[in-house]
């Protein structure tokens, strides 16, 4: 296949639908840090739940799963290829964001140490007093981004750190130094390639609670099943028929769709939503009210521009955040009220957050991410190496 081809075929997989969840899952996260700042946390009932940020970072391991498996699958090139696609992708704005951090430390402390944040404050001091103790130790670690390794008996806050969004990002690289492998495995020899998956899910559940005394909080056997279904959701996608009016198929789909539903954990729930979306026309004829709406919002240009600049979203609206209440607490120092001080977070923190990630996104993201495409117009993959596109 000639690079026009190549690319029409890339286009052709694109699914515009996970760009918008993308640019939503990240706005949820910037609101769920926001109320946690305030004051509102996970056990404050239906409010907390739906709200929480985790829920969505998640979700967002899910997509990964997906995106990542099918790059892989769909266009060939080495591991190395496809390592260096990603650090390129990953590490010029995690290193400006960490820098931004660390050049911010002092903030972050005055803002914890305020009565404004008199329930997240002292949880996020013990942290930064954790990070201030072993400052090097931290730093060295996180410049390798496989902090998560880090023995949790030792550095309880070791896939936090500087920036707490971090954490699984670390998840994410490790991820991404395994999967080309499994897809690889994948495609030679299915059958090995689930008892591959059976054994070493079942070696990190039975090894769970050594990985929880020991290992950082990060590598959990949870974050496994995460990016588990995102890779069995790609291949569900690529096999299902695309012959609508199939009595067989959409049985199947509807099926899985309510058992998981009804059974699944809320994340799950989430995922099983945007797959409804994104595979509906493949099994039914007529377009259906319910899916189309949340399609067209999906597709929408605001969300799609949001999409594309997530990553950066994500990373820097924590530090945003912690300077947006910093002014807040000088401006009005004895402010406590929870719900007065997340109001203005959001009207204050939105707009900052897009219009500094817009900027990175456009200066530093999208020149680093064509370093790597340069430099493989001018390499020829080898056959027997694994196969790993971006």
């Amino acid at each position: 296949m000639n690079p026009i081809e190549n690319e029409t075929a890339r286009r052709k997989q694109f699914i515009p639908e996970f760009e918008g969840l993308r640019g939503l899952l990240a706005a949820w996260v910037v609101f769920g840090h926001i109320l946690l700042f305030c004051g509102f946390t996970y056990q404050d009932g239906w409010f907390g739940i739906v709200f929480s940020p985790i829920l969505g970072v998640y979700t967002f391991m899910m997509l990964s799963g997906f995106v990542i498996t099918a790059a892989l699958d769909q266009r060939a090139s080495t591991w190395l290829h496809f390592m260096s696609r990603r650090f390129w992708r990953l590490f010029p704005v995690y290193v400006l964001c960490m820098a931004l951090a660390i050049i911010s430390f002092n903030v972050s402390v005055n803002v914890s140490a305020s009565p404004t944040l008199a329930t997240f404050g002292p949880t996020n001091m013990t942290r930064l007093a954790d990070v201030d103790q072993h400052f090097c130790l931290y730093l060295a670690a996180d410049s390798t981004l496989l902090q998560c390794l880090m023995p949790r008996y030792c550095f309880p806050y070791g896939s936090e750190s500087f920036l707490p969004p971090t954490w699984s990002l670390t998840i994410e690289w490790l991820f991404y130094m395994v999967v080309p492998f499994l897809v690889l495995l994948i495609k030679r020899n299915w059958l090995m390639a689930i008892g591959a998956i059976c054994s070493f899910t079942l070696a990190i559940y039975l090894l769970g609670p050594f990985l929880t005394e020991n290992v950082n909080q990060a590598f959990h056997v949870g974050n496994v099943f995460h990016f588990l279904t995102g890779i069995g959701s790609y291949y569900v996608w690529k096999k299902l028929p695309e012959t609508r009016r199939c009595f067989r198929s959409t049985i199947l789909f509807w099926a899985t769709i309510a058992s998981g539903i009804a059974l699944l954990h809320l994340p799950y729930k989430i995922w099983l939503a945007t797959m409804v979306i994104v595979l509906y026309r493949r099994v039914h004829q007529r377009p259906m009210y319910l899916i189309e709406l949340p399609r067209k919002i999906l597709n929408s240009a605001l969300l799609q521009s949001l999409g594309r600049m997530s990553y950066v979203t994500y990373l820097l609206h924590w530090i945003v955040i912690e300077i947006v209440i910093y002014c807040i607490i000088q401006l009005v120092p004895g402010l406590s009220d929870r719900l007065i001080l997340a109001t203005l977070c959001i009207v204050t923190v939105y707009p900052l957050t897009y219009i500094f990630s817009h900027g990175i996104h456009r200066c530093i993201e999208i020149p680093m991410m064509k370093i790597p495409k340069h430099w493989g117009k001018k390499r020829v993959p080898l056959k027997e190496q694994v196969t790993a596109p971006t």
